[in-house]
């Protein structure tokens, strides 16, 4: 049972690969409609707190920047059993896990990316930055230690 478990897991994490196919249109967050400012680590440090109590739970979080003055985070439930998907402007997130998604934090209110979007507070240059930092999700995870 144990091994079918765990190819089950296995199979549904590597569909979830699938989706983060680099973006080859040339928008980046260098691109000139982009909001991007980056964080110290001094400042991920400092809000995580706030973060997690909006969020309300302690599940692993990558933040993966600034963007028009909302940090962008993402939280994993590690709850692998199901894989969905959410299409943002054309750009298509994959998740390996519910509640997993990415939202937006500001001023102790969570946001959903997608009514960022909806709401031009982000921009579709800023989607595609943010959605190879989702794909890349490991890099942006803030640790106890961080």
């Amino acid at each position: 049972m144990k091994k079918l478990a765990a190819i089950f897991v296995s199979v549904l994490l590597a569909l979830s690969l699938f989706a983060c196919v680099p973006d080859k249109s040339g928008e980046n967050k260098n691109s000139a409609d982009s909001t991007y400012t980056e964080l110290t680590q001094a400042e991920i440090v400092e809000v995580l707190p706030e973060i997690k109590s909006a969020f309300g739970s302690d599940d692993e979080v990558a933040v993966y920047g600034k963007y028009n003055g909302y940090y962008i985070v993402e939280f994993n439930s590690h709850s692998y059993l199901v894989v969905s998907e959410e299409d943002i402007g054309g750009v298509v997130f994959t998740f390996a896990g519910k509640p997993q998604t990415v939202h937006g934090y500001i001023q102790g209110e969570l946001y959903e990316l997608q009514e960022l979007y909806a709401d031009g507070k982000i921009t579709h240059s800023d989607l595609l930055d943010i959605h190879q930092k989702h794909c890349n999700m490991s890099d942006y995870t803030v640790t106890d230690e961080t």
